[in-house]
């Protein structure tokens, strides 16, 4: 799609792999490890306009996780999730390029059964917020067809039928995602909805050491999902992208130097899961 004044298009290709495994359970307790390795490929002679550098060619997003879950005796929950890598287009070139993070909570019981509180704390120093955020939600069980966290974050599951289900969440700042399923068969589910997708890198040769390079898009997205084996799923799905941005600097467009904005466009996508 065209580059707004810049004589150029811009294309992309997204790839990605992510794995995760068992590291050791018992009962109450259950240790994950994860990796993903992200790869967007783009095409392109787009240029960063207020350092006239080159719009960079590819961006790698390399992520190791750990994470430990724990359920007491009294049905509390607690758990501790954290991350390391690089996020660049040289990714680990030096310890600039090095981002991590964590995300710790816990659930407890609330007075109205099986109603919860969820108490959390983020810390993800390349994200929207770059500092410690505390989050708080009462979880509620309306029906056995619709629970919502009412608080930071925010989230709501409702099943009206057994074959039909709306999720929609939001994470500050910008995250917000709503998704519609319907499980047109055992084996294929059709859904739809809509997507914030927000991606943050630092740049090898960026002149501020502190700046990252933002990615930001909102899509509308549908699909279908195809269950064809007992362990492994096909997506494929298509949509289309609209306000589309890349910048250094701050959160969103008005603060962000460097801004390259790009037209709206759709996309295809595809992706198999296989669990072991």
């Amino acid at each position: 799609t065209p580059v707004t004044d810049q004589a150029t298009d811009l294309g992309l290709v997204r790839q990605s792999i992510r794995i995760g495994a068992p590291l050791w359970k018992r009962e109450g307790d259950l240790a994950l490890l994860s990796l993903k390795l992200e790869h967007s490929l783009f095409f392109t002679e787009a240029i960063l306009p207020d350092t006239g550098r080159d719009f960079p060619d590819e961006l790698w997003n390399i992520n190791f996780g750990l994470n430990h879950l724990h359920t007491f005796d009294n049905g509390w929950k607690s758990g501790l999730i954290t991350t390391f890598g690089s996020a660049s287009d040289r990714p680990f070139h030096s310890f600039d390029e090095i981002r991590f993070g964590a995300i710790g909570f816990l659930e407890v019981s609330a007075r109205r059964d099986p109603d919860s509180w969820k108490f959390s704390i983020f810390y993800m120093p390349f994200s929207d917020l770059p500092f410690p955020i505390p989050g708080l939600a009462y979880v509620w069980h309306a029906s056995d067809e619709l629970v919502v966290d009412l608080g930071i974050p925010f989230a709501l599951n409702w099943t009206p039928t057994d074959d039909f289900m709306i999720s929609i969440s939001y994470t500050p700042l910008y995250n917000v995602d709503a998704l519609m399923k319907y499980l047109l068969t055992e084996d294929v589910q059709l859904y739809g909805g809509f997507e914030t997708v927000r991606e943050s890198y630092y740049l090898s040769d960026r002149p501020d050491s502190s700046d990252r390079f933002l990615s930001s898009e909102q899509r509308v997205i549908g699909g279908v999902r195809f269950d064809i084996r007992r362990n492994a799923v096909l997506d494929l799905n298509a949509g289309y992208a609209f306000g589309r941005f890349y910048g250094e600097g701050g959160n969103d467009r008005a603060s962000v130097d460097d801004l390259v904005q790009v037209g709206d466009g759709a996309f295809l996508g595809g992706s198999l899961t296989v669990r072991f």
